[in-house]
Order: C-alpha cells, then structure tokens, then sequence
C-alpha cells in the first residue's frame, strides 16, 4: 500500500512541476481574477512540493521574485522551463508575455555552462521574433534582452593576443 500511495506522489510531484511556471506566468495575466488565481493555486503547488522559499517569497507577494526562486529551487529543470516557458511568448496577453521574456532571460542565465548552443538559438529567435510585437513594452523588454543574451551567445573575445604581448 505504502509502495503505491509513494508511487502516486512521485507522479502527482511531476505533475506539479510542470505546471508551476504556466502558474508563475499567467500570475501577470490581465484578468484580476485569473492572475489572483493562479497565485493562490502556485502557493498551494509549492506546499505540496515543499519548497519553502518559493512558499515564503509567494506569500510576502513579492512577485518580481517568484522566477529567480522558482529556479533556484529546482536547478535540474531549469532547460525544460525554458523550453515550456517559450510558449508564452506568443500568448494573447501582453503581460503574460513581459514575464515570459523576463523569465527567460532569467532561466538562460541559470544555465550556465550547461546551456546547450541549440537552446540559446531557440531561444535567441523565439525572443527575436517579438521585433515587431503590437505592444511597445514588448518590443522594448525583448529587444533589452537579446542585448542582454548577445554576450551569453558570443563569449567576449580578450582584448590581448599573443603577439601584442611579445616584447620583441
């Protein structure tokens, strides 16, 4: 019985996991009701999950902080929020889709070393696209973070080379 109940949770935890940043984004929907909503059902999500400082950060409503803790929480997802969160770029709500940007330039940065040249390309074109979004602050955020994201994509170059150091 216990094997089953255990097994049943793990999957209800997966379940859970890939739902938390859909929440995390529609937080900024313009729906009053909606946005209210989903910050209720992600508080009671990272209860579940038992992530504490997610939990913390939600109830002081300290929403400009929910995705850099969402991240750090759980570091080994950080590729696959991305990757789900590129959805909602093109989402019919301007302010889901700020948060989307944000969110990205956020988890990209997570990645580290770990980031695959693939996923920087996605995602370089997906926030590209947005050049000609209807909204002005959407074309403003994105256009700030591919700037942002143009130093993760090109390592900078020394300014020294070996020759320039030879005292010859």
């Amino acid at each position: 019985m216990k094997a089953v109940v255990s097994r049943d949770k793990a999957e209800m935890k997966e379940a859970i996991r890939g739902v938390v940043v859909s929440l995390f984004l529609h937080m900024n929907a313009e729906s009053r009701s909606v946005a209210e909503a989903s910050g209720k059902t992600l508080l009671i999500c990272a209860k579940f999950l038992g992530w504490r400082k997610l939990k913390r950060v939600i109830k002081k409503g300290k929403n400009w902080m929910i995705g850099e803790t969402l991240l750090k929480q759980d570091r080994s997802r950080v590729e696959d929020y991305v990757c789900f969160s590129l959805h909602y770029l093109w989402d019919s709500q301007a302010g889901v889709r700020m948060e989307a940007i944000r969110f990205i330039g956020t988890a990209v940065r997570h990645l580290g070393r770990n980031r695959s040249k693939q996923t920087l390309e996605v995602v370089w074109d997906a926030i590209n696209s947005l050049e000609y979004d209807p909204d002005p602050s959407v074309r403003s955020l994105a256009a700030q973070t591919l700037h942002i994201l143009q130093s993760v994509r090109e390592p900078k170059r020394s300014r020294w080379s070996f020759p320039g150091l030879c005292f010859c």
